[in-house]
């Protein structure tokens, strides 16, 4: 049987491409044309219409096989084409829904955050070699920094050009890579007690405003919350009063506090893992002391302003000299109630003594350390207490306080990380290598003023901060 080929088809090991006429078998041809892929090409003899013995059309142009695809035909090709083509419609618009369904994974190249140093020691070590040969870790350390800053100053030339910037050795030395510039911050929160407990505000600028509402007296009728909201009992028909509370703010402002520290190149050569205790060491507890020091005593004056100058703090006549129990208990019953639960303790060393001697009837007030308190620290009232010098004197005021510090706010860089830099050059002729700390920060009580409450004997209030005043002149 004469076919001629629709498709490309494979017989006895061969490839034939469409347009091919082949004469084969019927078995083979009934084959080719239940698939679709032949058509049967007529015998035609002489004396027949269309008789061309040279297979050649009357215009002289070689036949393709098209004009013995009927029309029938043709439409089935075409239902089928235009149901191929709305499978294949279907499948992509299948395939879009569940991509957009995915979760986008974004792929982040993130920086060693020790950059590439085995330890602090290790980074001092090479920068004080750096002035010979610097090392490959640092080198490809610096690298990585100078790209950061060529960023930097491209975008914004005329703002950045005459700033000094991170790993530049001719601007005073480089910056210390984030995990030891962390650490230093972890060892101090270990040493502190007071600001690690208190509410930290991340700032982003060099100034924010915290609101606060002035809620400072509940004794009127009606009573007056948050400085202005009345809750009145009303008739049938009686017109309502409006309410309108008062708003404040309190306002923090970053202050600088900075350290320094010369370090002989001898002993950065000969033990530099040394160098790393010695200066994590000395300025984690410097660092932590300053701060606390400063929420607990702070005047405000280019300092954060401490609980013991703050507005809203509570003051307690001594019983006499000393600290008797009543002074414990009157400063515990002045502590706004809500304050109590995450109030501490602060006192002076000189204070240990007289504090465990008070008693309420035969119960001890206080109770030492990992004691029958089970806490690893004293307890005074069921509550935390810590004696540190950074309390005023015995007998001074606020050589005994209870305060709330979660009412106190300090605000700080997010991550609250100390700023570390060094330089050979400042005491090149000393043969020492400088070392500088920086930390900004502020803190000021949340609070506005003390509470006086709806019943209470004249004169009565209550704060998250109250404190002993200075004990009497003895006779």
């Amino acid at each position: 049987m004469k076919i001629r080929l629709l498709k490309d088809a494979k017989l006895q090991g061969s490839d034939f491409a469409a347009g091919t006429t082949l004469l084969v078998d019927d078995n083979t041809a009934q084959g080719l044309l239940n698939e679709g892929k032949a058509v049967v090409i007529p015998e035609k003899k002489e004396g027949d219409e269309g008789f061309d013995p040279e297979g050649k059309k009357s215009d002289g142009k070689e036949k393709t096989g098209d004009e013995f695809i009927t029309e029938d035909d043709k439409k089935m090709a075409a239902m089928a084409q235009a149901v191929a083509k709305s499978i294949v419609d279907e499948f992509k618009q299948t395939q879009e829904e569940i991509i957009k369904r995915l979760p986008k994974v974004e792929v982040i190249e993130r920086e060693d955050p020790t950059g590439g140093f085995k330890s602090f020691g290790h980074f001092i070590h090479d920068v004080r070699k750096s002035k010979a040969e610097k090392s490959k870790t640092l080198t490809k350390y610096l690298q990585g920094i100078s790209q950061k800053n060529a960023v930097i100053r491209n975008t914004k030339d005329n703002l950045f050009k005459d700033v000094m910037m991170e790993g530049e050795d001719s601007a005073g030395g480089f910056l210390v890579p984030t995990q030891y510039r962390a650490a230093l911050l972890q060892q101090a929160l270990e040493v502190a007690f007071f600001y690690p407990r208190c509410q930290f505000i991340p700032m982003a600028t060099n100034k924010i405003e915290i609101p606060a509402m002035f809620d400072t007296n509940h004794s009127g009728d009606p009573i007056d919350f948050y400085g202005g909201v009345n809750i009145i009992r009303v008739a049938e028909k009686e017109q309502k009063t409006k309410s309108r509370p008062k708003f404040g703010n309190v306002e923090l402002n970053l202050h600088e506090v900075a350290g320094l520290v010369y370090v002989t190149n001898a002993l950065l050569e000969d033990s530099p893992i040394s160098v790393e205790a010695v200066l994590n060491s000395v300025f984690s507890q410097a660092i932590a002391f300053l701060v606390d020091d400063d929420c607990i005593e702070g005047d405000g004056a280019g300092k954060p302003e401490g609980f013991l100058n703050s507005p809203a703090l509570i003051t307690i006549t001594r019983t006499g000299a000393g600290i008797a129990a009543a002074d414990v208990t009157n400063l515990w019953q002045s502590l706004h109630p809500a304050c109590k639960m995450n109030a501490i303790w602060i006192a002076n060393h000189e204070n240990f003594t007289p504090l465990t001697q008070t008693t309420i009837g035969d119960s001890p007030m206080w109770m030492p350390a990992n004691g029958l308190s089970g806490k690893p620290y004293d307890m005074l009232m069921g509550r935390p207490c810590f004696f540190t010098e950074k309390a005023p004197a015995k007998d001074l005021k606020g050589d005994l306080s209870v305060v709330d510090p979660t009412q106190y706010l300090l605000g700080g860089k997010a991550g609250f990380n100390v700023k570390t830099d060094m330089s050979m050059h400042l005491r090149f002729d000393y043969d020492e290598t400088a070392y500088r700390f920086v930390l900004r920060y502020d803190g000021k009580g949340w609070w506005k003023a003390p509470l006086t409450p709806k019943n209470a004997s004249e004169g009565f209030q209550l704060s998250p901060f109250v404190t002993l005043d200075e004990a009497p002149p003895q006779e």
